[in-house]
């Protein structure tokens, strides 16, 4: 039987979040087009988002991990961000098909979301919106004195938050962040 994952990435810090980002992808041994499949979004403003690669654009973890060196960093402006997601990456329009427009079944849909707290453009009410089109969020926040309850109303419950003091303890929630997946 085989088990197809999709997994997007909300990338807005990559020099700083590179390392983990990498070690999500190298912890799925079934890379590709009939197992766990990547995509990236790159943000760099409330008004640009961008599509770093689609889902089906790799087939496995070496070109993934290459592709993601090619991203520059961003800002964080997570509500547009999260929209882009469901309307381009996800496309959810009710087949249940991604923006690769390949089938995925209902609970295997995610979306990574890094943020430093510093959000804008509607972040929960988007989040809510990705999260009713059946993809479930891990929310991951980076800083010592972030709003929990932020990252608590991105997530899909509360076993989907994640919380480090600084980017460089990211790996010490790596473990958990694939388990969610």
């Amino acid at each position: 039987m085989r088990t197809e994952v999709m997994v997007a990435m909300l990338v807005s810090f990559l020099g700083k979040t590179e390392d983990f980002t990498k070690d999500v992808v190298k912890s799925f041994s079934n890379v590709g087009p009939n197992g766990t499949q990547f995509g990236a979004v790159y943000v760099s403003g409330s008004s640009n988002q961008t599509t770093a690669f689609d889902l089906n654009d790799h087939s496995n973890a070496a070109d993934i991990l290459n592709a993601l060196d090619s991203i520059p960093n961003g800002r964080s402006h997570l509500g547009p961000a999260l929209e882009y997601l469901e309307n381009n990456l996800f496309n959810v329009d009710g087949t249940g098909n991604n923006g690769a427009g390949q089938p995925c079944a209902v609970d295997n849909r995610f979306a990574i979301v890094i943020t430093d707290g510093n959000t804008a453009g509607g972040t929960v009410p988007k989040a809510q919106s990705l999260k009713n089109a059946n993809v479930k969020i891990i929310a991951v926040g980076v800083r010592k004195d972030i709003d929990i309850s932020l990252l608590q109303a991105i997530a899909s419950g509360n076993q989907n938050v994640f919380h480090v003091g600084d980017f460089r303890n990211l790996s010490s929630i790596l473990d958990g962040v694939v388990s969610a997946i």
